[in-house]
């Protein structure tokens, strides 16, 4: 079984709130703070992903508004809903 040295880090945090939070991760996980630290942010990185294109959103908005309107129903009609919303 091939083992991964883990190299020794030292870690200073400057906020206290983020020291006691990173702290209060190392005692649950077991880890070090540095590993408390870079867990927290690759779980940032990954709940984030790619940041939204505002301009590119709005295009398509523009596209979508700019398309004919194929069938004048309403979307109650369409779905066969009376007046109250409630299917037919």
């Amino acid at each position: 079984m091939d083992l991964v040295k883990k190299q020794s880090r030292r870690l200073y945090i400057k906020n206290p709130i983020a020291h006691r939070l990173a702290e209060q991760i190392s005692k649950r996980t077991g880890g070090t703070l540095s590993d408390a630290v870079i867990s927290a942010l690759e779980d940032k990185v990954q709940q984030t992903g790619q940041p939204i294109n505002r301009m590119k959103v709005e295009a398509l908005c523009a596209k979508i508004q700019s398309l004919p309107v194929l069938d004048p129903r309403t979307p109650d009609e369409i779905l066969g809903c009376d007046d109250l919303g409630i299917p037919r």
